[in-house]
């Protein structure tokens, strides 16, 4: 084997070895409407606290969605 043959062979079993790993190194998620309204209220004051704009905005617009689909479903069911 040449030594490009041995790099693309060295690179493929890495990344091989690295698409295996990812599933148990992948981060949780979960669906906004497994939380609370007062739950999202207490990451956004986390976040605030942290000083990260970006997620407290975040939060911010998932309580606004879930609030205003509360809104709607009541709407539509009464």
């Amino acid at each position: 084997m040449n030594s490009f043959s041995m790099f693309v062979y060295r690179r493929r079993k890495k990344l091989k070895m690295e698409s295996q790993e990812k599933p148990n190194n992948q981060a949780r998620y979960f669906h906004w409407s497994k939380y609370s309204n007062e739950q999202i209220e207490e990451f956004i004051k986390e976040a605030i606290e942290k000083q990260d704009e970006d997620l407290a905005k975040m939060w911010r617009y998932i309580l606004y969605l879930k609030l205003l689909n509360l809104k709607t479903y009541d709407t539509v069911s009464s």
